[in-house]
């Protein structure tokens, strides 16, 4: 007996491979359900909630942000999309802030290009800003405060 359900499931999984030399000189893969781990979807990208891989198992391994962008989608329009994520990719590098998501790291295939970042489980003050639609004054105060 199959079980449809656990099919199902299986089918929306996406596995995508860091083929990018890095201090190990490994293959590093990235795991998420492209249903449940969707965190958001922009005019240039998704972003996924992935965990990396290690040896082959995905249990207790850390959790990251991937923004994906499709290359094709990057062409298409008036706008140079390219400039522009390679200017968040080399300003995201060189932040070092705790109140700052951190960059981790950058790369592509030959279909997309990939931005891995912290993950932030609270979410992001725009995510904030976007479900409640303004902050109180003092709430700016506190959020201008920790990034300063």
């Amino acid at each position: 007996m199959v079980d449809n359900q656990d099919t199902q499931e299986k089918e929306h999984i996406e596995i995508i491979r860091d083929t990018s030399k890095n201090k190990s000189g490994e293959i590093i893969e990235y795991q998420f359900d492209k249903k449940k781990d969707k965190l958001s979807e922009g005019g240039f990208g998704e972003v996924y909630k992935v965990k990396k891989k290690y040896l082959n198992q995905i249990q207790n391994s850390p959790e990251y942000a991937l923004k994906i962008y499709n290359k094709e989608d990057l062409s298409k329009g008036n706008i140079d999309k390219s400039s522009i994520i390679l200017s968040e990719i080399n300003i995201l590098s060189l932040l070092n802030h705790e109140h700052i998501v951190k960059y981790e790291n950058s790369f592509e295939d030959n279909k997309n290009k990939y931005l891995l970042m912290e993950y932030c489980n609270k979410g992001s003050l725009e995510s904030l800003i976007k479900s409640r639609k303004y902050l109180e004054e003092y709430e700016i105060r506190y959020y201008m405060f920790q990034v300063l």
